[in-house]
């Protein structure tokens, strides 16, 4: 009792300096605003059914710019309350709508932009409190975790139950064979990869780290070596694979758990008037703030738990065996269904289950796409000729091309319609007309490893294998037109 008393002392009656929110909210929403310029750069690719060909049946320049305009307001704490709100709409509408250009990344900015709403982020650092000096008050430390909570703890916690049942994680290897892939990874530096010892090291840290996580977080004591070994592997994951924003995205939410000490240091060189903030003993709201929160933590845990028990590949087996000795099971499922889809599009809480076996079992084939022009072949910049990805596959274009338009299995109704976009974007974008253009479609076929386990040189072996022909696709009057081999029995 002593220890849950002390518990709810340090997370709901220990007033603590905003000043941490204050540099969490500002550092979140640029990534976030990349973000949205992302989505803005390729909206015809996102949302056209064929880009600028087939438009949209709306025009969303002036709804994305508007959202961007949001989050320049929320970024310097201008009408904070109401820009979280607006920010909040734009995600669902925006985002929480995506189905094959939507990653994980996408998840944690619905959770986190809904904190946003109630999390007093512009107590101090923000136009709001110059304007209003009574807004720049001390706040309950418990507003410091719930990003943490959300944003990283949940994720993590259901993305265990999903590696417990992976070969590759079990193995040591899940950090190492999508860095050895060239459909998934960016990295460059083979010699590291080369050591066997470091690739079990690096699989096995993760697995441990994210397995510990959600449980030690709420600790001080824990607070930095976790911290240092969160932006470790997030900086690992920036300069290995194609989604920068992700890691970007997910350092700034690990910023809520730096000192308030070390902030306050840095901000108290443009003087005390910075980091000076009201304390408060006994806060009017604190009752009212307290239960809401109390009641978000509350759905949020049964949001997570019904996904976890019910999706992971871990204990979906033994959540399917109770429901069949249910009754009324079919009903019951309907309703963790409804949950699943509520607790996804408004928090998104979800399954994560990031880089499994599943994604690379059979996955033996690198696709690119080059333009036929009089002087010769332009390579799209989708995968290079080195066999590396290249600028358009960053971030959800990268989910899109490598896990959608392609996959393990090979299914080419999409593979056509996924090229038959990428290459109309391109062609509006270098000017290239439609009425009579032709694309080479190259393939390189890959190895896997044996066992999915350890091997050295691996991945610059794949980037050597040469390129076939598989097929070209010729526009004629703005109509596609696909001469394709069957990819699989190349």
């Amino acid at each position: 009792m002593k220890l849950i008393r002390k518990i709810y002392s340090n997370l709901w009656e220990k007033q603590v300096s905003p000043i941490g929110l204050s540099v969490f909210r500002i550092v979140y929403n640029i990534v976030l605003f990349l973000e949205v310029l992302f989505i803005y750069r390729y909206k015809e690719l996102f949302f056209d059914p064929i880009p600028f060909l087939e438009p949209a049946q709306m025009d969303i320049s002036l709804p994305l710019i508007l959202w961007m305009l949001t989050i320049v307001c929320l970024i310097l704490g201008y009408k904070t309350r109401y820009a979280a709100i607006i920010n909040y709409v734009f995600t669902l509408v925006f985002m929480s709508t995506l189905t094959s250009f939507e990653y994980h990344m996408h998840y944690a900015y619905a959770g986190v932009n809904l904190l946003l709403v109630f999390l007093p982020v512009s107590n101090i650092i923000s136009i709001d409190a110059l304007i209003n000096v009574e807004k720049r008050k001390s706040v309950s430390s418990v507003y410091y975790l719930l990003p943490v909570f959300i944003g990283i703890g949940f994720v993590y916690f259901d993305s265990i139950f999903f590696k417990l049942s992976s070969q590759i994680w079990k193995n040591g290897m899940g950090m190492w064979l999508p860095a050895s892939l060239p459909q998934a990874s960016v990295f460059r530096f083979q010699g590291i990869l080369d050591s066997e010892v470091f690739a079990r090291v690096a699989g096995y840290y993760t697995f441990f780290f994210e397995f510990v996580f959600i449980f030690t977080f709420w600790f001080k004591k824990f607070r930095i070596p976790l911290l240092l070994s969160g932006i470790v592997l997030h900086l690992g994951i920036l300069i290995t694979f194609s989604i920068p924003l992700f890691a970007w995205g997910v350092i700034a939410i690990y910023l809520i758990m730096v000192p308030i000490s070390f902030w306050n240091k840095c901000f108290s060189f443009f003087g005390n008037s910075v980091v000076t903030v009201e304390w408060q003993k006994n806060p009017k709201k604190a009752i009212g703030e307290k239960k809401n929160l109390a009641i978000f933590i509350v759905v949020a845990i049964i949001f997570q738990l019904n996904i976890t028990l019910n999706y992971s590949l871990t204990l979906k087996p033994y959540s399917d065996k109770l429901h069949d000795s249910l009754p009324m099971s079919s009903k019951i499922r309907n309703v963790e269904n409804g949950l699943r889809v509520v607790s996804k599009k408004m928090l998104g809480i979800t399954s994560h289950g990031v880089f499994m076996d599943g994604h690379f079992n059979e996955y033996n084939h690198l696709i690119a796409v080059t333009y036929q022009n009089e002087t010769g072949e332009v390579w799209l910049p989708i995968v290079d000729e080195s066999g590396s990805l290249d600028t358009y596959l960053s971030g959800a274009n990268w989910v899109n091309w490598t896990f959608r338009v392609n996959s393990p299995k090979i299914k080419m109704e999409r593979l056509e319609n996924g090229i038959m976009r990428y290459t109309a974007f391109w062609a509006k974008e270098n000017n290239i007309s439609l009425s009579n253009a032709s694309f080479n479609i190259l393939v390189k076929k890959l190895d896997l490893p044996e066992n999915m386990d350890w091997e050295y040189g691996f991945l610059e072996r794949q980037r050597n294998k040469p390129w076939q022909v598989a097929g070209t696709l010729s526009w004629k009057n703005e109509e596609p037109k696909f001469v394709l081999k069957d990819i699989e029995s190349m």
